[in-house]
């Protein structure tokens, strides 16, 4: 194999810059919400990952960081780093959870529920945004395959290393 950077090869095995590319289109797609979910968000002082945290908080009252990084997709020390600051910030309190030794509940106070709330139309907001022009059928069948995307990277993720060749693109052509 050539002594080149990783990204060169799968630029040229993989057409990242064409506009069919899944990769390309989920990326380019989220980089966008990001802007807008900054944008909506900066003049409440919250950043979209504090502000899923907070979201997920105010339905799911009392569970722990390893469900809070579960249910909002990232890591554990990345949750941590994320409740640390809304704690910091007095929005998030934590509690000895008593059935569980060293585990803590998390819940929202009374500050952080009240923000919660008031940001609570810009999910809707987004939502809509999103999904506008998507028939029922077109939003379930994408959430369907986002969902099979993510459990994909899961596996590829378990198996802990890259592959040893790049794969064929002969199985990507009708894509």
């Amino acid at each position: 194999m050539l002594n080149c950077p990783v990204s060169f090869l799968l630029m040229q095995e993989l057409p990242l810059w064409d506009e069919s590319s899944l990769l390309l289109l989920i990326s380019a797609t989220r980089r966008r919400m990001r802007q807008v979910a900054w944008r909506w968000l900066a003049p409440h002082g919250v950043t979209p990952q504090q502000y899923t945290v907070l979201m997920v908080l105010s339905e799911r009252p009392e569970i722990s960081l390893r469900e809070v990084a579960e249910l909002v997709w990232v890591d554990s020390p990345t949750a941590s780093r994320i409740l640390k600051n809304l704690q910091d910030r007095g929005f998030v309190e934590s509690t000895a959870d008593r059935g569980h030794g060293h585990r803590v509940k998390l819940t929202l106070s009374a500050e952080g529920a009240a923000l919660a709330e008031s940001l609570r139309h810009l999910r809707r907001g987004m939502i809509d945004g999103i999904e506008t022009g998507l028939s029922e059928d077109e939003g379930r069948q994408i959430r369907k395959t986002l969902r099979l995307l993510m459990s994909n990277l899961a596996r590829m993720e378990d198996q802990g290393s890259a592959p040893s060749q790049l794969p064929s693109t002969a199985h990507q052509q009708g894509h």
